[in-house]
């Protein structure tokens, strides 16, 4: 089989959750025997494994790119597009509308409703400031902004669905999201497979495990809000003797979550860089995400395979399918930040976070690297017979 991937860049496996399991799924349909290529729009020189190819146009749906892919499909014999930008405007040129010969598969990363649940909290509008009247007209406008945006995914939704073969969402409770937003409550074209976990066959070992409080993701103020979780490490960091909080990744945030950092006066905070996370989850005990919106964070799932229990902000709901609470791990009250401090300390009893830490490792069956891929390529193959 001839599949073709597209991703807004290059797919580097270093740069984040979402290009992780695009990463994973190509190199495993790779190693299955299927041909597999890329093709981007933004320019990256690296090699990440694959043949890729540079559209000619940032641009997305207009006849220059619509001319590429067809002329890639006709010369390389693509059977199958997977679109891993299904949230993005690219819908429009990964489409049966512009490729009717050959199948489509978009895949959304993030739940269905994105920011929408918790769109003010992803606001940075400080009154008292430089920019106070500027700040204060886009408080003003913030409520139609919010009805604007889940204006567009609908009409987006409505395209996606309408438009592609398959559309593949990271768990079932965004299956009803995706049809409620888009009003197509027909659509039987809409299906969820869950992330693969990054690693295999892993054993941690309790021994090596250190006072960590772990963060791992981009630095961005609108979706992550890793702001939230230095706030709640000034609560409880003198509660927490021995302890470190430690910031794997990268971002535009960055350099006011340091001064953050100084102006609190928090000790204990270490910011690593964009580095792989392994290492950081084999001596971390606790996973902490504050989190806007997410899909199903790789990260939870990597953490747990390294015995890490994951606090995190219940702010989408695949989150009930990947954490039980109070067993594997904590889903609290969206910015509860109380209830937020008292789950941290509660796993700062060793006794607690063994027993949580144990259930954490055990519950990723559904997960399963081979299982995951197996429901990718059974898909794929479907497409084909049936059709």
């Amino acid at each position: 089989m001839n599949i073709l991937i597209y991703f807004v860049k290059k797919i580097n496996p270093q740069q984040g959750g979402t290009e992780r399991v695009a990463s994973n799924i190509a190199f495993a349909l790779k190693k299955r025997g299927h041909n597999v290529y890329c093709t981007h729009k933004i320019e990256d020189k690296e090699d990440y494994g694959f043949e890729s190819f540079l559209m000619p146009s940032k641009e997305g749906n207009c006849k220059q790119n619509i001319d590429f892919i067809s002329n890639l499909i006709y010369r390389l014999n693509i059977d199958i597009i997977i679109n891993e930008s299904g949230e993005s405007e690219d819908v429009y040129l990964f489409s049966k509308e512009n490729f009717k010969d050959t199948y489509i598969i978009t895949h959304l990363h993030f739940s269905p409703y994105i920011s929408y649940k918790y769109f003010y909290k992803q606001l940075d509008l400080p009154i008292l400031s430089k920019n106070s009247f500027v700040n204060l007209l886009k408080l003003i406008k913030a409520p139609y902004n919010r009805w604007r945006m889940i204006k567009n995914c609908a009409k987006r939704y409505k395209y996606t669905i309408l438009n592609s073969d398959k559309v593949v969402t990271l768990a079932p409770s965004y299956i009803d999201e995706m049809k409620t937003i888009s009003g197509l409550n027909f659509a039987n074209n809409i299906c969820s497979i869950y992330n693969p976990t990054t690693f295999n066959n892993i054993k941690y070992d309790v021994s090596e495990k250190e006072n960590i409080i772990l963060y791992v993701g981009r630095l961005t103020y609108g979706q992550k809000r890793v702001d939230l979780l230095l706030n709640i490490w000034e609560k409880v960091q003198y509660n927490l003797k021995g302890w470190k909080l430690i910031i794997v990744g990268d971002g535009p945030d960055s350099q006011n979550l340091k001064k953050i950092c100084i102006k609190k006066k928090l000790n204990e905070v270490y910011f690593e860089g964009s580095q792989n996370p392994e290492s950081y989850y084999k001596r971390a005990k606790i996973l902490c995400m504050t989190s806007v919106y997410e899909g199903t964070p790789m990260v939870i799932t990597e953490a747990m395979q390294y015995g890490c229990v994951p606090i995190i902000y219940n702010t989408f709901s695949a989150a009930n399918d990947m954490i039980n609470n109070s067993e594997d791990g904590y889903l609290i009250k969206p910015f509860n930040s109380y209830e937020y401090q008292r789950a941290i300390i509660s796993l700062s009893d060793d006794q607690m976070y063994k027993k949580m830490s144990q259930k954490a490792y055990n519950t990723l069956k559904k997960y399963k690297y081979n299982e995951i891929i197996n429901s990718w390529e059974n898909m794929l193959y479907e497409l084909i017979d049936i059709n």
